[in-house]
Formats: structure tokens, sequence, C-alpha cells
């Protein structure tokens, strides 16, 4: 598929327009290289300069990347973190987008526990258990706190869902950052340590089972802790 000459009157849009024609039209993949700037500016018959904003537009999406001696290269056509540019924003509205967060979070994750039974594989089991058996020697909270990250990121990797684990760092790690600026920190106390190894170690099992119904009970009970705390506060 060649590229398509922008009208003038199209400029920019026009000219990020031709370039998604181009990327899709050609089925370029990652890895794949684009056109150089002196071609696209020719074909398409606008000035580099619009070229070069264009071709910006997409290295922001982080779909395309820039090596040297080689251009424009396809870096990824699915977003692995869409919300990326967006968190310094979001962190300083916590207050009022957390509990938000916290519900996308809950019916997210609760409601993929059928993805998790069908696509976990045995390397993902395996992976949930070790971080299951590291909860039983850590207290200190940023440690458990890293810990039910690392879980939880495992859990929704485990479901092989490219747009869903493309949330994971909004509804994980950036939910895990802010909740504390929501109030009191949990202490981990022997009790606290005891409650969540348990509970992580009831998704694991049932998650072995493939009890899809057992294992979003066990979601539910365990997220909905932590749901509650963020949304309490809602109005």
């Amino acid at each position: 598929m060649r590229l398509v000459p922008v009208k003038s009157s199209s400029t920019l849009d026009g000219a990020i327009s031709a370039i998604r024609g181009y990327i899709l039209g050609n089925h370029m993949q990652p890895g794949e290289v684009l056109p150089g700037e002196f071609r696209l500016s020719e074909e398409l018959g606008i000035s580099r300069n619009i070229i070069r904003e264009a071709m910006q537009h997409y290295r922001t999406l982080g779909i395309i990347v820039s090596k040297p001696k080689v251009g424009a290269t396809i870096c990824r056509l699915l977003p692995e973190d869409p919300y990326e540019n967006y968190l310094p924003f979001l962190a300083a509205e916590s207050a009022k987008i957390l509990p938000e967060i916290a519900e996308v979070r809950y019916s997210l994750e609760t409601g993929a526990a059928g993805l998790m039974v069908q696509y976990a594989s045995d390397a993902d089991l395996c992976h949930l258990q070790e971080i299951l058996a590291k909860f039983k020697t850590e207290s200190d909270y940023g440690g458990m706190r890293a810990l039910d990250i690392d879980f939880h990121r495992a859990l929704l990797e485990s479901t092989h869902n490219s747009i869903l684990t493309g949330l994971i760092p909004l509804l994980v790690n950036f939910f895990s950052e802010m909740f504390p600026n929501r109030g009191k920190e949990i202490h981990f106390d022997a009790s606290a340590v005891e409650r969540v190894s348990r509970e992580h170690g009831a998704i694991v099992a049932a998650l072995l089972a493939r009890n899809e119904d057992a294992l979003r009970q066990e979601l539910s009970r365990h997220i909905g802790f932590y749901i509650k705390r963020a949304t309490q506060k809602k109005d």
C-alpha cells in the first residue's frame, strides 16, 4: 500500500492519519521500519517539520521509537500503559479519583476470575505460589505492599489478555502507591500478616483447583477489604 498525498488543508491531522493508514494498510508489526522523513515529506506533499510533529504523535503513544541508523521503528500496536502520561494528573486528584479506580479494580479483578481459571499456565501458578511463600516471612509494611503488588500483577497477567494487563500500572501499581495517602496506613501486625497470607492462599488454592466460583468469591473477599477503605470517604 502506497502513501496517499495529503491535501494542503489537512496539515498535521492529515499527516497523522496518513501515517496511521500506512501502518495499518501494510500490516506493520513491531520491529518493522517506517519510511524516512524525506520520503514521507515527498510522497505526502507536506513539510518535514509537519512530518516530525506527526511522528512525535506516535512516539508519545509508544507506537514507534527512533533507533539510531535505523529510523522510526514500530514498537507496539497495543498500549502497555495507556494511562502513563495521565498518572501525575490523577495523583493530583487522588482523593477524588482513587475511589473510582478502586471500583474499576474490584469489578475487573473479580470479573476476570473466569479468564484466570481458563488461561493461567503452570508457570503462572508457580509464580503465584512463590510470591505466596514470601508472605510468610515478611512483616514490614513496605515489603508486604510490594508483595501484594507482585501477587495481583501476576493474577491479572495470568489472564494473558493484553487489554486487561495494560491496565495493571493504573489498577494495581498506581492504586497501591496512592492508597496509603487516603489515611492511616494499615499496620501489618502478626494477625494482619496471617489474614493477608490466608486470603492470598485461598485465592491460589481456588485457582489451582480451576474453581471459578470459589476464585471469584475469594477475590471479592480479599479485594473488598481494601476497596471499602478506599471508597469510604467517597462523596
